[in-house]
């Protein structure tokens, strides 16, 4: 344990004051295969000197956490917690606040943090409460930081709720001590007064079918994802996804109540209370969402800027269309238009025409470098690696590099110049997405690509409920109004080692998989291939390729039979010539 952490603790507390010390055995794995789930949490209470020592002993074996509130006699309560210098949260998958950075902070598990902003004079537990709240509404912290006498984990120890144990980080940061002031005053104007109202009316218990509930609402695959699952998030992501897709709350209660073991956290005493705040906060949100797409949309005015293949577009505000009122269209399954299997494919075995989806992976796993030869492939109409294609103009909208350098790269993977390959040249995000929606009709997009997706969201939060589904909601309707599909280029979390990618290690991941048609996931493995992973909501998922990137930029997918690997030495690459590179350049000056 290092001296740091033991001199943080020692601003709070004296060398015989009694620490609240957590050991928790609900995720303690024995193998590293299979979780043990193990109800067992024990509180015990140490002098700041004996600390070192039992994290020692312990940590290999169990998760352990610390109390940074003092509280009477050791009894960890909100009435019995004491003035504090330390002010703690759980920065659970968001960014660290660049504007009041913590004090320490330390990694929990891939892409999670918990940290400390220390003080120069002591806060109240009234004002330590304030604090907290504020520091969760602006910087979306994870809301357990509220209870000011909650539990964090201990730098340097071990996290085994996931099949491999993560060793959590040890202390960053540059120790900085904040004027509590300074720190009031930087919050001041964050309004944390306004809150959901619940409905505390009990719930009726009814008997339903769990396997058929669990596949009408869509939730049967979030529903057995709970190996290395908390049990606050897990209970969360099925609540708000089954009232979402129109669950009653009698059926959510059914499945809290019959959830597996390791899951289990409700009982008849307190699930009333769960299901109607959980109801009351996804009400809200949609109705955040509706009044947000109420009004009409103003008319796009496209300018000519001059550059072949360049669309401006005029700085409008973005607003949806409010539904037309009027007698519902019924119709008879035989007088539904049959489905066109040969219409299926936009690009076969990799991307379902008129879908939308995400290409995800963790940063340098060629992720862009797919997604413009995919864009290439549509706008040439040629098969990208011998899979057949559907031709179409391709709109691009790039956040982060150069476009003469993406100009570049086309002219690499093609050899040609004259493409119908389109650029926003302008600033826009996805806020404002539904403007394009007359340049996508006037110039034949067949393919929208977003590229990241986290630069160009806009005003929003993408870790926030209401803020992902409307701007994915809007998404989905400018695809429909189109005809065109949308690739949404997205960062994953940070994997640990041996790993293998997975559909909820996408940032935002628990809208974006109740919302994708296509999915494409990647992970490097060498310097020049990633692991892919192909995902659709109509067809078979889960096919493995390794994708190979050559000199020139261009990809090659190989299907594996099996998960054996890339094979270097089995797969020809397609690169230039000296002689032909010069030509090429020459040509293109």
């Amino acid at each position: 344990m290092s001296k740091e952490f033991l001199d943080l603790l020692r601003r709070n507390y004296t060398e015989d004051d009694l620490i609240p010390f957590g050991v928790n055995k609900k995720f303690y794995n024995q193998k590293h295969e299979e979780a043990r789930f193990n109800r067992d949490f024990e509180e015990h209470k140490y002098k700041i000197k004996l600390i070192p020592s039992q994290v020692k002993s312990l940590r290999d074996k169990y998760d352990l956490y610390i109390c940074f509130t003092p509280v009477k006699d050791g009894k960890r309560t909100k009435p019995n917690a004491q003035d504090s210098f330390i002010i703690a949260q759980d920065i659970d998958g968001v960014p660290l606040p660049e504007d009041l950075p913590p004090s320490y902070y330390w990694e929990t598990s891939p892409g999670k943090y918990q940290g400390v902003w220390i003080l120069d004079n002591k806060v109240t537990p009234q004002e330590q409460e304030i604090i907290c709240r504020k520091l969760i509404k602006r910087y979306n912290f994870d809301p357990c930081g509220a209870d000011i006498v909650h539990f964090y984990r201990i730098p340097s120890t071990r996290n085994h709720k996931y099949a491999s144990t993560f060793n959590v980080s040890g202390m960053q940061g540059k120790g900085t001590v904040y004027r509590k002031r300074e720190i009031i005053k930087h919050l001041k104007d964050v309004d944390i007064t306004t809150s959901v109202v619940t409905d505390n009316e009990p719930i009726e218990y009814k008997e339903y079918d769990l396997e058929e509930l669990l596949l009408e609402y869509s939730v049967k695959q979030a529903y057995g994802n709970t190996l290395g699952s908390d049990r606050s998030e897990w209970a969360w992501d099925i609540e708000s996804k089954m009232f979402i897709n129109g669950a009653s709350k009698e059926e959510v209660k059914f499945v809290l109540l019959n959830a597996p073991d390791a899951m289990a956290k409700f009982t008849e005493r307190n699930v009333d209370a769960e299901v109607n705040r959980v109801y009351a906060k996804v009400e809200a949100e949609a109705k955040e969402i509706e009044e947000e797409l109420e009004t009409k949309p103003k008319k796009l005015k496209r300018l000519d800027k001059g550059s072949k293949g360049i669309v401006r577009l005029e700085d409008t505000e973005l607003r949806g269309k409010k539904p037309q009122k009027g007698k519902v269209n019924i119709k008879r399954v035989d007088e539904i238009e049959p489905f066109d299997p040969t219409d299926f494919w936009l690009i076969e075995d990799l991307w379902e025409n008129n879908s939308v989806g995400v290409i995800g992976a963790p940063s340098k796993s060629f992720k862009s470098t797919l997604t413009l030869n995919l864009a290439c492939a549509v706008a040439t109409g040629k098969p990208f690696d011998g899979r057949e294609v559907k031709q179409g103009a391709v709109l691009i909208i790039q956040g982060e590099n150069n476009l003469s350098m993406e100009q570049h790269k086309i002219y690499s993977i093609t050899g040609e110049t004259e493409l119908p390959i389109y650029f926003v040249d302008d600033n826009i995000t996805m806020d404002h997405i539904y403007k394009l929606k007359d340049s996508i009709i006037e110039l034949g997009i067949k393919l929208l690509i977003i590229d990241p997706m986290y630069l160009l969201f806009g005003s929003g939060d993408i870790n926030k409920h209401k803020d992902i589904v409307l701007r994915l909601e809007m998404l989905s309707t400018l695809s429909k109004k189109t005809n065109c599909s949308i690739m949404l280029v997205h960062h994953s979390r940070k994997l640990e080692r041996g790993a293998k990618i997975q559909t909820s290690d996408m940032y935002g991941s628990a809208f974006i998989e109740g919302w994708y048609e296509s999915m494409i996931l990647l992970q490097r493995q060498s310097n020049n291939s990633s692991r892919m992973v192909t995902y659709f909501r109509n067809h078979k998922s889960g096919d493995v390729y390794d994708l190979v990137v050559d000199d020139n930029m261009g990809c090659k997918a190989y299907k594996r039979n099996d998960d054996s690997g890339y094979e270097p030495d089995k797969m020809e690459l397609t690169r230039l010539t000296k002689k032909e590179k010069e030509k090429f350049e020459n040509e293109n000056q």
